[in-house]
């Protein structure tokens, strides 16, 4: 059973009552008064995981015959009712009965599994949609993020352990959850997922649809990266481009010509843009591989295919064109501050790291200090051309 973080036992003049205080103080939520045997069962309450398991308990400490035992498990099934309804007990993590059936889409092998208006979803997830047979009452063969979209606002407020803070995303740590704030938002409050990746809740205020689509689409795209983090993959911001039934990625802070590097690949080499803004990479069984996601900032340009992955370029506004080589240790660093997915924690971020020692030796990635002309493309592509006649 979870038990409210914000509620303790204190006796006031020999008197037992659950007192609120904190977040439950701020939220008016109410005080409770207990007896002896509320007492015995408030302290062994979180041991047990469900009223059959505490009235055992309490059973076997008040010696209880069992021609008694149905009377105890009501008094403990009322008791524990009480504290359901003024918020001290917490219901356990589920996904509530919906009367529509989700939506399901599968990313990058990956699926999600979503509940919940479907006008407010990104239009570029709808490319990644299932079969329509592919239904909450017909699992899909892997496990899946179940995602339920709620209007309004959580029953319970909880905060937990506040690992970061900017203007765009909090983040706190509740024990088994990880809860996102926006501060700068206005329709999308806060999403919560557990730290398995099996479930996630979004809360939204309804109101001007394009400002709702974009915020969904932002914590959706939070939601995913972390679940396909726990299932070894990584994101990267960059353009991608195909050449050589590769992909080559072009990365680097905003502004210093990713997709301007791009649109040259396009006009000097007919090379295709696959993703304007975001791809994700991840362990594949010939080497690692780029597989296609719906979120790709502004550009508009994402696909859904997965393809190998060749190489990294670094770009750097420079007066001279120049390709640089990297040590092993630059790459890493260079790969780490450019990914999105979630380091909210030591371990999140070694994940990463972990993920990212099996890339960067085995395909080509340096630094191209640059000008945006064609002499720039050029030179990056006989680096790209040298490195494929090697491998």
């Amino acid at each position: 059973m979870r038990i409210n973080p914000y509620y303790r036992l204190k006796y006031l003049s020999n008197v037992p009552y659950l007192i609120c205080f904190g977040q439950a103080n701020a939220d008016f939520c109410h005080d409770y008064r207990l007896d002896d045997t509320s007492v015995f069962l408030w302290e062994h309450m979180e041991k047990a995981a469900d009223v059959h398991d505490l009235t055992q308990i309490a059973a076997h400490h008040y010696n209880i015959s069992p021609n008694q035992y149905t009377k105890l498990e009501e008094v403990v099934r009322s008791f524990t009712d009480s504290l359901y309804r003024y918020g001290i007990l917490l219901p356990e993590y589920s996904v509530p009965r919906l009367e529509n059936e989700p939506v399901v889409f599968s990313i990058a092998g990956l699926y999600l599994r979503i509940w919940g208006p479907t006008d407010i979803l990104p239009r570029e997830l709808l490319d990644f949609a299932c079969a329509s047979e592919l239904s909450a009452n017909k699992p899909v063969t892997d496990s899946a993020l179940e995602i339920v979209i709620c209007s309004g606002t959580p029953s319970y407020t909880e905060n937990g352990t506040l690992l970061l803070r900017n203007r765009e995303l909090c983040v706190t740590d509740t024990g088994g959850r990880y809860i996102l704030f926006f501060p700068s938002f206005h329709q999308v409050t806060e999403a919560h997922i557990q730290k398995d990746g099996n479930r996630a809740f979004i809360y939204y205020a309804p109101g001007k649809l394009p400002v709702t689509t974009e915020e969904m689409s932002f914590t959706l795209r939070m939601l995913f990266l972390y679940y396909a983090q726990l299932h070894h993959m990584t994101a990267l911001h960059s353009v991608s481009i195909l050449y050589n039934d590769r992909l080559w990625l072009f990365s680097g802070p905003s502004g210093t010509g990713k997709s301007t590097h791009a649109r040259l690949w396009q006009e000097l080499y007919d090379a295709a843009v696959i993703n304007g803004d975001l791809n994700l990479i991840a362990p594949g069984p010939d080497g690692p591989v780029v597989h296609g996601i719906p979120w790709c900032g502004t550009s508009g340009i994402y696909n859904t295919d997965t393809y190998p992955l060749g190489g990294i370029i670094f770009l750097r506004q420079a007066a001279e064109n120049k390709v640089h080589s990297l040590s092993n240790d630059s790459k890493q660093l260079l790969l780490l501050h450019r990914s999105p997915s979630p380091a909210w924690t030591c371990d999140l971020q070694d994940s990463i790291l972990n993920m990212l020692d099996e890339i960067y030796e085995k395909v080509l990635i340096c630094r191209l200090d640059c000008r945006p002309d064609a002499e720039a493309a050029t030179l990056i592509k006989q680096e790209i051309d040298q490195f494929c006649s090697i491998k």
